[in-house]
C-alpha cells in the first residue's frame, strides 16, 4: 500500500512529487480540487465531482481534460492498493498557459464508530461569508476562509467551525454542509445563502425525498441550531456525521436522532451499490 501523487502524467510516491514554484496554483490559488474518498478502487459519485471541477475550471478559464482526469484519479487509486483513501484532484492555471494537473492518494482513516455515536462539537466562527461572492460556488484553492475558521475551531478544543453570511445566517462549516431536523423536518441552507453545493448535501437531499422525509431548503438561522431535534453535518470523507454540542450548549441532550440515523444508514447503503455492482441495498426503512 503506498500513498502517491500523479502530477502531469507521471505516479510517484507523495513525498517524491512536484509542482514548479511559478505555477499559478501555489502563487495564487489560482485553480480548483476535489476531494473524494476512495472505497477500495472506487471513488464514490466520481462522475458528480468532475461536473463540479469542471464547472469550477471553467469560471476560472483553466482548460482542463475531463477524461485524463478521470482516468488518472482511478489509475492512481488503483495502484495505490489502499483500502480507505483521500483522493485529491486539483487543477490549476499552471504556468505559460499550461494547466497543471495533480492528483493525490493518501491513506485515510475514517472516524471512529464511537465519534458518530457521540457526535462532534462546533462553535461559532467569527469568520463570515458573503453570498455575493462567485467563490462560494466553486471548490477553488482560495480556502482561507474556512482554514481560518478551522483554526479557530482548533483553539477552542473542538472539531467544526459553523460560517456565517453577512446577514447572520448559517452557511456551513469549515469542511462540511449542515442539515437540522426539527419535528421529523429537515432543513438545509439553501445555494443563495452562500454554501458550497456539496456532492454528499446532494446524496442526502435525495435520500429524504426516497424515504419521504420533508425537507426545506432556505435561511436557517443559528437559534435553529440549538432549538433542533438533531444537527448533522456532510462531506464526502466524513459522510453524516451528527454535531451534539455548538457553542458549549447540548442539541437535544446529545442524543443522535432517528433522522439522522436512517439517513447515515441510507447513505451506506448508497454508497456501498455505487462502488460495488454485486453489492445488496439494505432497507431503507
Amino acid at each position: 500500500m503506498l500513498e502517491l501523487a500523479y502530477v502531469n502524467g507521471i505516479i510517484t510516491p507523495l513525498v517524491e512529487a512536484k509542482i514548479h514554484v511559478a505555477d499559478a496554483g501555489f502563487r495564487l490559488g489560482y485553480g480548483v480540487f476535489e476531494t473524494m474518498r476512495g472505497y477500495d478502487d472506487r471513488l464514490f459519485r466520481l462522475d458528480r465531482h468532475l461536473d463540479r471541477l469542471y464547472a469550477g475550471a471553467a469560471f476560472l478559464g483553466v482548460s482542463i481534460d475531463r477524461g485524463e482526469a478521470e482516468a488518472a484519479a482511478l489509475r492512481t487509486l488503483t495502484e495505490s492498493h489502499l483500502a480507505d483513501a483521500r483522493v485529491r484532484l486539483t487543477v490549476t492555471s499552471g504556468q505559460a498557459g499550461e494547466s497543471t494537473t495533480v492528483i493525490t492518494v493518501e491513506h485515510y482513516r475514517p472516524p471512529a464508530e464511537e465519534e458518530y455515536r457521540l457526535g462532534l462539537a462546533a462553535i461559532t466562527s467569527t469568520v463570515r461569508r458573503h453570498t455575493g461572492s462567485p467563490l462560494c460556488r466553486y471548490k477553488t484553492l482560495n480556502q482561507l476562509e474556512n482554514s481560518l475558521a478551522r483554526t479557530e475551531a482548533q483553539r477552542q478544543g473542538v472539531a467544526e467551525a459553523i460560517i456565517l453570511n453577512e446577514r447572520g445566517d448559517v452557511t456551513e462549516t469549515n469542511r462540511a454542509n449542515l442539515f437540522t431536523v426539527k419535528g421529523g423536518i429537515l432543513k438545509t441552507p439553501g445555494l443563495d445563502s452562500g454554501i458550497l453545493p456539496g456532492i454528499t448535501r446532494s446524496a442526502v437531499l435525495e435520500l429524504a425525498a426516497r424515504l419521504g422525509i420533508e425537507v426545506i431548503e432556505g435561511r436557517l438561522s443559528p437559534a435553529e441550531l440549538l432549538e433542533a431535534d438533531e444537527v448533522f453535518i456532510s462531506s464526502s470523507l466524513i459522510e453524516i456525521m451528527p454535531l451534539t454540542v455548538i457553542d458549549g450548549m447540548s442539541v437535544s441532550d446529545k442524543n443522535i436522532g432517528p433522522v439522522t440515523t436512517r439517513l447515515r444508514r441510507a447513505y451506506r447503503s448508497l454508497v456501498r451499490v455505487e462502488t460495488d455492482a454485486g453489492a445488496t441495498p439494505v432497507s431503507l426503512t
